[in-house]
């Protein structure tokens, strides 16, 4: 009996050690010859007790030798719900795997430009995070536009993001986990410019309730949308060919999907388990209706119904004195409204004064193009209409002289 109890004691041991080699204000250490990384508290559980606003510092002295503070080990922040802010010091050139999972509390968090090697994960299930930073001068990193996320410089790929992320144009691909559980995330834009989106990358986005997938996406990767609960919308543009296994599970809101692709796209497994699907509709274009019918799990959405299409977004030019619409759509009409944004003194319009633009797209059989608006410089316009004043009917008398009204 004596012998099992040691066994037992020597088998659960590990999970008493101690994960650090010292505590120094509040922060946890390991050390290798002049180098600390900050680590977790318990050995086996990876859990600290960190709490509230951590500031690491640059060095720590531990009997009586200096280490630089170059690193923030795996785990070393993981689950720590109540640390609500983080400050990193440049002499740290590497977070590693899983460094602040689950850090729950925390607000926001600056990369220094110092960082070259982020691990996998290292910022992931951050549900209140509201700001990203990398400082500027990173040769690695990047947030450019300030977009509240982390890029890979090199390959335009979004690692990690939080609520308030806006994607930039240059991105390529959205890295594995990059939202992942980022509740507060209400609506993403995908910008056409994204040719993948990894596995896990909105995973339990429960407040998403919507998401465009543009036309430049190719693959969509597994549980990519898994748990989005409020999603309710979801497009998928007409390059989508292969959307990988429970892509869409649990996403328990879903009424709409719109998919364009006439080639039904390949799917994995369970791509839609748990669903909602079964009481959604699915809209394909008019020449693929049977084969979505016909096909697995496509099959399976209450109703499937053909594509009403969309007038493109018009396109307003102002060049050598013309004003012109222009549409990738044919036979649209425009329809279009014009604003100044100075003051008139008696029936005049002063030569800097502005106009305001707004036009859209339409066409009988399609819905309604997105407005699309200019801000127009009389100063550049002239006089139109001969009248020897500058106003807003020279902006009519162009619009007019485009649509043939003259």
């Amino acid at each position: 009996m004596k012998k099992h109890l040691l066994l037992l004691f020597l088998a659960l041991l590990p999970l008493f050690a101690s994960a650090y080699d010292a505590e120094i204000d509040g922060i946890y250490y390991n050390f290798e010859g002049d180098k600390a990384t900050v680590t977790y508290q318990n050995s086996g559980t990876y859990t600290s007790d960190y709490s509230g606003a951590i500031v690491i510092p640059q060095t720590v002295v531990y009997k009586g030798i200096t280490y630089s503070v170059t690193s923030i080990g795996e785990w070393a922040f993981y689950s720590c719900s109540a640390l609500t802010s983080i400050t990193i010091p440049n002499s740290v050139t590497k977070i590693e795997n899983y460094a602040f999972n689950y850090s729950t509390g925390l607000s926001s968090i600056t990369i220094p430009s110092s960082v070259t090697d982020l691990g996998v994960y290292a910022v992931i299930n951050c549900s209140r995070l509201a700001s990203i930073v990398v400082e500027s001068g990173n040769v690695k990193y990047d947030s450019r536009n300030n977009c509240n996320a982390i890029i890979e410089t090199a390959t335009n790929t979004l690692i990690a993001g939080c609520m308030n992320t806006v994607i930039p144009g240059s991105v390529t691909s959205i890295n594995n986990g990059a939202f992942q559980k980022c509740t507060n995330l209400t609506s993403i834009t995908i910008p056409n410019s994204v040719k993948s989106i990894g596995l896990l990358s909105f995973s339990n986005c429960t407040s998403l309730t919507s998401v465009d997938i543009p036309s430049s996406v190719t693959s969509i990767g597994s549980s990519a949308f898994s748990g989005c609960t409020s999603l309710a919308s979801v497009t998928i543009s007409g390059s989508a060919t292969n959307i990988s296994e429970r892509a869409f599970q649990d996403c328990i809101g879903i009424t709409d999907v719109f998919c364009y692709t006439e080639e039904v796209p390949t799917t994995g497994i369970d791509v839609f388990m748990n669903s909602s699907i079964a009481s959604a509709t699915l809209h394909v274009p008019a020449s693929a209706i049977e084969l979505y019918k016909n096909a697995e799990p496509w099959n399976q959405f209450k109703t499937v119904v053909a594509i009403t299409p969309q007038c493109q977004k018009p396109v307003i030019v102002y060049k050598a004195g013309s004003l012109q619409f222009r549409c990738e759509t044919e036979g649209v009409k425009y329809v279009y409204s014009i604003a100044s944004s100075g003051e008139s003194t008696n029936g005049t319009i002063s030569l800097n004064t502005t106009f305001t633009v707004s036009v859209y797209a339409t066409r009988e059989g399609y819905k309604n193009s997105e407005t699309v608006t200019k801000t127009i410089d009389m100063a550049q316009v002239g006089d139109m209409n001969g009248d020897g004043l500058i106003s807003i009917a020279d902006v009519t008398t162009l619009v007019n002289l485009i649509l043939g009204r003259n």
